[in-house]
């Protein structure tokens, strides 16, 4: 028989709204066991009182607080890249010797947005759209993916967070209230650039506002 405990538990974990609620101290326990009580019932096979349910949540509540799930990220400053293009080559070593090339082309160019990456297939151009026909000059050959109608917000936040376990994931969760897709996401020090359709540069901005 599974413990009331590991059935809660595992129920919270995966509901990120909900556990982030309940670390912050903000979540209604008796409502939230009214709502998972028939779950509850059904995964431990056997009947569940809600007063049971609020007990179990009440212990994790000083569980998931020691852990300071999702931290608060105080944003200093956004940086909006628009239009931007997105340029996908399959990753071989022709076209890895003229990514170096592509770098060199573009990285002197004043006010334009570049990332230059590469993964086991594959090596992502993303840029400001301007530069689009010097990257496939450069690469002439025809490229595996372009995605245009791109965005990309870079988030700057203080340095002492750096080193804070779950920032990034703390800024994604922000961007996820709104059901926005990302295309790419690109970190430096400091800094996240979210890399999304044009289409959601409102939401984004509206939800990442600088503190």
């Amino acid at each position: 028989m599974i413990s009331i405990k590991s059935v809660v538990e595992n129920l919270i974990n995966k509901d990120l709204e909900g556990k982030n609620a309940l670390a912050r101290g903000i979540l209604n326990l008796s409502q939230y066991a009214r709502t998972i009580q028939k779950d509850v019932s059904r995964e431990s096979k056997k009947e569940v009182s809600v007063q049971s349910i609020v007990v179990t949540l009440a212990r994790l509540e000083r569980k998931v607080k020691a852990y300071e799930y999702l931290p608060e990220v105080t944003i200093r400053q956004l940086s909006v890249h628009s239009p931007i293009t997105q340029i996908v080559f399959n990753k071989n070593q022709k076209n890895l010797e003229l990514l170096t090339k592509a770098i060199n082309e573009v990285r002197s160019i004043e006010d334009t947005f570049s990332s230059f990456s590469t993964s086991t297939r594959d090596i992502a151009v993303i840029i400001t759209s301007t530069l689009e026909d010097k990257i496939l000059k450069v690469f002439s050959v025809e490229p595996k993916k372009v995605k245009r109608n791109l965005s990309a917000v870079s988030i700057r936040f203080d340095e002492e967070l750096v080193e804070q376990a779950g920032v990034g994931l703390s800024l994604l969760h922000k961007i996820s209230l709104r059901n926005i897709t990302l295309d790419a996401g690109i970190t430096t020090y400091n800094e996240f650039t979210l890399v999304f359709e044009s289409r959601y540069l409102h939401d984004v901005v509206e939800v990442l506002q600088p503190d």
